[in-house]
């Protein structure tokens, strides 16, 4: 079940209740979300603030949240990819937030962030980023990245001039006894 939140009234997104898209302004997903949501399911949901999503999540599909009001989501760590356009022109969206150590996110398609509002990231390790994945993301400052990052060309083109792109900035605590 998913429900969504309008005007402070909760409605399942499975019964028949007409809601408005621009009334929406929050999504919660319950523990029997089967990890997949949908292409363009949530497109163009200009009032959504937050949503959160759970734990099994494992892919975040074409379009699914593009052009919405986002301003801060939390990328579960069961998330394998993150496909094209999924967060395109979420210019609100200030946060993106990976756990770099345990995330198992391996791709980053195309356009997934283009024209966001994204300042700062930090990306896992065996990540493989898509053609123009964060093009024209104009506040983007710096891009934390790890070891076996592969970058398409014009990943990160066309945005702020001071990106900042760091490879290997942990480094593992190797103790031998």
């Amino acid at each position: 079940w998913v429900f969504l939140i309008e005007n402070d009234n909760q409605y399942n997104e499975n019964n028949n209740t007409e809601i408005r898209r621009n009334n929406v302004y929050q999504i919660l997903f319950d523990s029997g979300f089967d990890g997949i949501v949908k292409q363009m399911r949530y497109y163009h949901y200009k009032n959504i603030r937050k949503i959160v999503l759970p734990e099994n999540t494992t892919i975040i599909k074409s379009s699914c949240f593009e052009g919405s009001g986002l301003t801060d989501i939390n990328i579960p760590n069961s998330v394998t990819t993150i496909e094209k356009s999924a967060f395109e022109n979420c210019t609100n969206l200030n946060n993106v937030h990976i756990d770099f150590e345990n995330s198992k996110l391996q791709e980053i398609q195309e356009k997934a962030f283009f024209n966001s509002g994204i300042s700062i990231i930090e990306l896992p390790d065996n990540l493989v980023i898509k053609k123009d994945a964060f093009r024209n993301c104009n506040q983007l400052k710096h891009v934390l990245l790890h070891d076996n990052v592969t970058i398409e060309d014009n990943a990160f083109t066309d945005g702020n001039n001071e990106c900042v792109y760091v490879f290997n900035i942990y480094e593992k605590d190797e103790t031998i006894e």
